[in-house]
């Protein structure tokens, strides 16, 4: 309260001012985040050689597998390299977070020349008051003329004043789009740089990949039509007490996801031809078992599955694993 009345208030400047205070928090939450954008990546890399590490230290470097295993930890010490050049050198990263900086500091600025315009407005409300106040009590005319002088002065420093602050606020508050913008493309070039690094990185590992899937493949097709011929005697004979036993806790459902998943994660990788190819052969094989288990209600079956590095029922074969230590033939 001043002279017994409620202080004025410009609403333009308070406008603009909580404009600018949004896009400040937005601009404090975004910028450490794209800064630490290449953290994450320097944690995929350590994580990648700290078990690659691991796993050569306890496995017999005689066996033909430990190719693979040197394979990886030669392909994490590469990316580790590569992920830690391309956060020095990533200048268009670094642009964009000095001008979100610049940003906060030139919004800081504007904040503080709206104290200013607080002070001035309540010099401003000083004088009005006490011009009135003056006239109300018919003082001495000199001393009315210099304070409604002085009045006028106040009265014109605040006009200029606040039309200059709102013309910079607006200015301000319009840059945050094209920074915005900025700041999307320099993380998603910052994203993509490591993600085409850790593929490079990675070239001597990919025809490991690529032969286990295909082994893998082609062990479930195996499976897939044995399966078949399972079903249609179980539709002649019936369901036995052996089949009953035998019958996977796994469904045919689950484990054929999960097995599709993990090739779809990597066909983008493979050739065209041979995706398109998969992708048939895998369809065909998914409709025959699909309609063999719906004629055959589900019957119980024997699942003849093999583990990866674990002897099956029937003998130590070893058999989908042992495809990855032969020297690949398939580069993704």
């Amino acid at each position: 309260m001043l002279w017994g009345r409620a202080k004025s208030r410009n609403l333009e400047v308070e406008h603009w001012m909580h404009s600018l205070e949004e896009v400040e928090q937005v601009v404090k939450s975004v910028e450490p985040k794209l800064v630490s954008t290449t953290a994450k990546w320097k944690g995929i890399a350590q994580n990648c050689k700290d078990i690659a590490t691991d796993l050569c230290q306890i496995f017999n470097k005689n066996d033909p597998h430990y190719e693979v295993l040197l394979s990886s930890y030669t392909c994490s010490r590469k990316f580790e390299d590569e992920q830690h050049q391309v956060t020095k050198t990533n200048q268009l990263r670094d642009r964009a977070v000095e001008r979100l900086r610049q940003y906060l500091s030139e919004i800081q600025q504007l904040k503080a020349q709206s104290v200013e315009e607080q002070k001035l407005r309540t010099r401003l409300e000083h004088y009005q008051a006490k011009v009135k106040d003056l006239e109300n009590k018919h003082s001495d005319s000199n001393k009315l003329e210099r304070n409604i002088a002085k009045l006028k002065d106040v009265e014109s420093r605040y006009r200029n004043f606040t039309y200059e602050l709102t013309k910079q606020m607006e200015v301000c508050w319009k840059k945050h789009v094209a920074l915005f913008a900025e700041a999307c493309v320099a993380l998603w070039y910052t994203e993509l740089s490591l993600s085409a690094k850790l593929f490079e990185s990675a070239e001597s590992i990919r025809p490991f990949i690529a032969t286990h899937l295909q082994a893998l493949h082609d062990n479930r097709v195996y499976q897939h039509s044995d399966r078949s011929v399972i079903a249609v005697s179980q539709v002649c004979d019936g369901p036995t007490e052996q089949h009953m036993e035998q019958q996977s806790p796994i469904s045919e459902e689950a484990f054929g996801s999960l097995e599709y998943d993990s090739v779809d994660a990597t066909t983008s990788q493979l050739d065209r031809s041979h995706i398109l190819d998969h992708v048939w052969r895998m369809s065909s094989v998914l409709n025959s078992s699909s309609s063999s288990n719906n004629s055959s209600h589900r019957h119980t079956e024997n699942p003849n599955t093999t583990s990866i590095g674990r002897s099956t029922k029937e003998g130590n074969s070893n058999e989908a694993y042992s495809v990855v230590s032969q020297s690949p033939q398939t580069n993704i």
